[in-house]
């Protein structure tokens, strides 16, 4: 009778999974054991690298995202969980001892992945995969698994929101990760046309994105929606605010402050829902909130931001790992929101963008870095570069011109030092029209021209 070793029936799960493409740490014994069944896999440095790819290829796809890690560390879980994308991290140990668990094992692990809270899920699999065999016959297939959950609010309960954003003065909403990954996040705009709204967080576009005024937007809006975001406890919100909060996790429900209602709900679907449930037109709060906007850019006078923001296509997906800074958010020209992508942690960004590459293969790709953050990240950049993929980083300086000078000459003549903002965007446009990338390092005092801190919620 035929037998199967244990790396093939891996694959022969993922397969199922409709999973194609993995993320894999160099070296790491999994990676040898589905290497050999024909996976396409993208090798990566690290397991925070991995990690990051499969952030940012799930987050690009709202599916499931798998990678092959080799740290499993309380400091990596909570990387990856900060994340909140359907991701499966596989690595090597003495779990899924029999090969012919493997199949439900695995069936298990992608619909607690790819359902309910959204997040990681570690699953932990025998050294031994690759020489472990079974007879085909024995071993039995469970049904799908992948499940489809997006529950929907209560129809009494959508109504009363429905009536509360028809009739507010002042709304806001805020938007979270788990859009990215929700069914329904095409149902953003539809609600935003819908109420007149405006938007903080990826999602909203053209005169409804905001990223500035949010301090001053929450302390003075009447009403506030919530789709997988939170309020900060240091953040004000003002004494008779409507609080509207929609999660899939419902642990963090009313979390650190109270709401009037909360939904344990897809964001999307909700979205959806009180779309075709009211409508409202706004009479001048939008143009007040611009006008804050408007302001707060000027205030902060950032000519690195605005010199990258001019060199940026429109078509570009732009990963924003400047730490706790909004601005470029803000001034990007970008087209939507699905093509901005955030950081959680310092040494992800690289990775990110490998997983981004998998699914805009034709799209340009840029990193926008601190000094001090590229500095965790530069060895995985590195390595994206010499596997030829096409990536730009354009580095806000730290007035240290001797460690900017060696990160470009460690990528050759890929690499670029610009000593005045002003000349980036011409640069920016030169090296994204390059088939290898390019490093490009901005030799500028990081505080240069910002006058007022740019997350504090001041507006």
């Amino acid at each position: 009778m035929p037998t199967i070793h244990g790396g093939k029936v891996l694959a022969q799960a993922l397969s199922r999974a409709a999973v194609h493409h993995i993320f894999a740490v160099e070296d790491a014994p999994l990676h040898a054991a589905l290497t050999a069944t024909g996976f396409d896999i993208t090798a990566l440095p690290s397991t925070k690298a991995v990690i990051g790819a499969t952030a940012g290829q799930a987050q690009a796809t709202g599916t499931l995202s798998v990678g092959i890690i080799e740290d499993t560390d309380d400091s990596m879980r909570d990387i990856a969980q900060s994340l909140s994308a359907p991701m499966l991290h596989l690595f090597s140990g003495s779990g899924i001892e029999r090969t012919d668990q493997i199949p439900e094992v695995m069936a298990r692990a992608v619909r607690r992945a790819t359902s309910g809270v959204m997040g990681p899920v570690f699953v932990e699999v025998s050294a031994t995969l690759e020489t472990s065999r079974v007879e085909a016959d024995h071993l039995v297939w469970p049904g799908s698994g992948r499940l489809t959950l997006a529950p929907a609010g209560a129809p009494e309960q959508i109504e009363i929101a429905a009536g509360v954003m028809s009739v507010a003065q002042q709304p806001v909403v805020m938007v979270g990760a788990q859009w990215r990954t929700s069914p329904r996040r095409d149902a953003l705009d539809d609600l935003l046309d819908a109420y007149d709204l405006p938007c903080f967080g990826p999602g909203g576009r053209g005169r409804r994105r905001f990223a500035l005024s949010r301090g001053r937007a929450l302390a003075q809006a009447d009403v506030v929606v919530l789709f997988g975001a939170n309020i900060g406890a240091d953040e004000i919100l003002a004494e008779d605010a409507y609080v509207i909060q929609v999660d899939r996790d419902p642990e963090v429900i009313g979390l650190p402050h109270s709401v009037d209602q909360g939904f344990h709900a897809d964001v999307g679907v909700v979205m959806g829902q009180l779309a075709e449930a009211g409508q409202r037109r706004d009479d001048g709060w939008l143009m007040q909130l611009r006008a804050l906007e408007d302001a707060a850019r000027e205030r902060i006078r950032s000519p690195f931001h605005s010199a990258v923001a001019a060199g940026l296509p429109r078509d570009v997906i732009l990963i924003n790992d400047l730490g706790a800074d909004d601005l470029l958010e803000a001034m990007a020209p970008l087209r939507s929101g699905e093509q901005m992508l955030r950081t959680t942690a310092p040494g992800l960004a690289a990775g990110m963008a490998a997983g981004v590459m998998t699914v805009h293969r034709e799209r340009p790709i840029v990193v926008a870095y601190s000094a001090d953050r590229f500095h965790w990240d530069a060895d995985v950049f590195q390595h994206c570069m010499r596997a030829g993929m096409r990536l730009v980083a354009v580095i806000r300086g730290s007035g240290d011109r001797k460690r900017g000078q060696r990160w470009v000459e460690a990528v050759g003549d890929c690499g670029i030092l610009v000593e005045d903002p002003i000349e980036l965007p011409p640069v920016m446009r030169s090296v994204l029209a390059r088939a290898s990338g390019g490093l490009i390092y901005v030799n500028i005092d990081s505080r240069a021209g910002l006058t007022v801190p740019v997350n504090n919620g001041s507006g």
